[in-house]
């Protein structure tokens, strides 16, 4: 007689709650939020990158060793299916440019920034990090946007989101137990992206993680585009949200080279000189 083993009927609960909340989102919020929360709730991401697990690991561990158990804090940069992304595209910026030139909208406590450091750290020429975020006092509110809102009871309100001159003192903290030299700009995007192109500053790689709500998205990309080194590459982060996803779309559409992506963002290669601004008359 055949023994078999009682099913484990917690995860069988948890699992069908997710279910249950995916196709809630289906029926409220369409097909691509239900997709959305299928990829980032359900399935399990494997890493497809062995220097990148590593990386993120160490990230992850100066985080905890710096920041506590609070470290990953609204970011989410250091699981396999965002990280393998940050690697597969430094590979090829490892090959494509002499050293990495890297612009970072929105920074939080600092992990993709720290992420970045490591996996390059022992590249020649050194790199060069800018982040661009302005660590409001007050922190600041968004949510009604995202791709969860639909059966979120405060979604249609705003989600509250303590990033603050806190979470900028973590981040130089957390870059300080790393050793990477990086240059903040504590401004809004609109004003430090239009500092670096005053400075005529050009970057091979820019990661557009800034605000997600109204134009913000939409300037934030165009103006990136700008400071783009012909061949560069883009990071689009959260383009689930509703004012981002119509940018990807655009993305997939234009002369831009899809590179990676899953449910939290894509990758672009910009060869194009109509997107990049590598012919750009001052």
């Amino acid at each position: 007689m055949a023994i078999t083993s009682a099913p484990n009927w917690r995860q069988l609960r948890n699992k069908a709650a997710k279910y249950q909340k995916m196709f809630l989102l289906f029926q409220r919020g369409g097909k691509r939020r239900a997709q959305f929360f299928y990829e980032r709730n359900i399935i399990n991401h494997q890493w497809t990158s062995e220097n990148a697990k590593e990386a993120a690991a160490a990230a992850k561990k100066a985080a905890l060793d710096t920041l506590g158990q609070d470290w990953n804090h609204y970011s989410n940069a250091l699981l396999p299916e965002v990280s393998s992304g940050f690697g597969h595209v430094l590979d090829q910026v490892k090959t494509k440019f002499s050293g990495l030139r890297y612009l970072e909208i929105g920074s939080n406590k600092g992990l993709s920034m720290a992420f970045f450091h490591l996996y390059t750290q022992n590249w020649n020429p050194k790199s060069t990090l800018v982040s661009i975020d302005p660590y409001y006092e007050e922190g600041y509110v968004e949510g009604a946007g995202a791709p969860a809102a639909a059966i979120s009871p405060t979604g249609s309100e705003g989600l509250s989101i303590e990033i603050n001159k806190t979470t900028r003192d973590e981040a130089y903290r957390l870059y300080e137990n790393i050793g990477a030299n990086v240059r903040h700009l504590e401004k809004t995007s609109a004003e430090g992206l239009v500092d670096l192109l005053k400075n005529n500053e050009r970057f091979n790689l820019i990661y557009v993680d800034g605000s997600h709500e109204d134009l913000n998205p939409l300037a934030d990309i165009g103006t990136s585009l700008l400071l783009l080194e012909q061949g560069g590459f883009i990071i689009l982060d959260d383009w689930n949200w509703d004012a981002v996803y119509p940018i990807k779309a655009l993305m997939d559409e234009a002369a831009a080279e899809k590179i990676f992506e899953s449910w939290k963002i894509a990758i672009y290669r910009v060869e194009s000189n109509a997107l990049s601004g590598a012919d750009r008359v001052n």
